[in-house]
């Protein structure tokens, strides 16, 4: 004897409990197949499919806890477990910038400069006021010595981002290498109206002063930066440059001297001998140390050069 609709359409429903929705599906049209107009199988076969088909339609956002999760890798310094897992949630939500977004700086932090560019590059596909990502390329292209590709971006992300200090900075940084010391001193000056209190900035600022004879003003900033950090050990060398280049024009005053610190006298005599050494010549500014320095907040991943 075969069961009653009632008894396959409870049936249809056990199986649904269970998630199988399989079985679920050949009960409500083995009904449907005997009783095209049984409402309740129709109903039920409705809304199974309804469900299937929501469910094959990604939502484009990935669970927060996985992108958490990949920022946890990133900021625990597991850079190559972020890419791992980041790539994965890529494959899975293809229009999901932020996940391009830390795989971008996590590449950045790996040296890998062709995949750096192409997550970012993703990332302004689908976000193009996306600041953070051509600040961070132009880092990748500053570099590669092609200076003139990383300002153009250091800009874009400016027109973005009007008060975007760090990209200021590593503008300066981009024409300080370029050997252009009076740009470089302009862009630093417009990072410090931001965060006036950046003693890196102020270091930089500095040697570009002193890079163009400048040693009055330069003095000026070396001591605000010493007074953010006093152990920084290349603003007192700066300074103790300046006082020196003043030493010998006749320029620098006892009281300046005096105020300036043992560490830096020192260093005025060390480096005053090497002046002499060198016939005076004027000091070139210090080379670089390229590093970065990322921020962190949630998916936005800041990096500049100092």
């Amino acid at each position: 004897m075969l069961p009653s609709v009632d008894q396959q359409l409870k049936l249809a429903k056990e199986y649904l409990a269970k998630g199988d929705t399989g079985a679920a599906e050949d009960l409500f049209r083995q009904i449907l197949s005997q009783f095209p107009k049984d409402q309740a199988a129709l109903a039920g076969l409705k809304n199974l499919l309804s469900q299937q088909q929501k469910d094959k339609i990604p939502t484009g956002v990935p669970p927060q806890s996985a992108v958490q999760a990949v920022i946890g890798l990133y900021n625990a310094g597991r850079l190559e477990d972020a890419v791992v897992h980041g790539e994965e949630l890529a494959r899975q939500f293809p229009n999901y910038f932020e996940i391009y977004s830390i795989m971008g700086a996590a590449y950045l932090g790996l040296g890998n400069a062709e995949k750096t560019l192409k997550n970012y590059h993703k990332a302004l596909q689908i976000r193009p006021d996306f600041a953070d990502a051509y600040n961070n390329m132009g880092i990748i292209l500053y570099e590669q010595g092609n200076l003139d590709q990383a300002i153009t971006n250091y800009q874009k992300a400016i027109m973005i981002e009007p008060d975007f200090a760090d990209a200021y900075f590593n503008l300066g940084n981009a024409f300080k290498r370029k050997g252009d010391l009076i740009k470089a001193a302009h862009y630093y000056q417009k990072s410090l109206l931001i965060q006036p209190d950046d003693a890196e900035v102020l270091l930089n600022y500095g040697n570009a002063l002193s890079g163009y004879d400048q040693f009055e003003k330069a003095i000026e900033i070396y001591k605000r930066a010493l007074q953010l950090q006093p152990a920084l050990v290349d603003a007192q060398i700066g300074l103790a440059e300046a006082l020196a280049q003043k030493v010998n024009t006749g320029k620098v005053e006892n009281d300046e001297l005096d105020s300036a610190g043992l560490e830096v006298n020192t260093a005025i005599f060390t480096i005053q001998g090497a002046l002499s050494w060198q016939k005076r010549a004027r000091l070139t500014p210090r080379s670089l140390i390229i590093t970065k320095r990322c921020k962190s907040d949630l998916t936005m991943l800041r990096c500049i050069i100092i």
